[in-house]
């Protein structure tokens, strides 16, 4: 996968759609192989923008929609490379 996602995000400018497409298209990455380092952190920001909109929308704790969301991934794309979901679990006990 390039690096051309990133200036999705950062044209995106809020539009939660584009960041989304952004986060599935790396998660599917990561079914393929382990993320470079540059993927990670553009994975870890998109998810966080989503996590955040949808937290604030819903009115629930990040940590819970973090939860959900990484199971939504889950069931949209199995087999994702364990290195890259111990990374989401890291995170997300931080």
């Amino acid at each position: 996968m390039s690096l051309r996602t990133t200036p999705v995000i950062a044209r995106a400018g809020g539009e939660t759609a584009d960041i989304a497409d952004v986060l599935r298209n790396l998660a599917f990455a990561q079914r393929q192989k382990a993320l470079s380092s540059q993927e990670k952190k553009m994975y870890e920001h998109a998810r966080n923008l989503i996590v955040s909109e949808i937290a604030q929308i819903n009115g629930l704790p990040e940590h819970e929609v973090a939860t959900k969301v990484e199971e939504a991934l889950d069931r949209a794309i199995p087999n994702r490379h364990p290195a890259a979901v111990a990374i989401v679990s890291e995170t997300a006990e931080a």
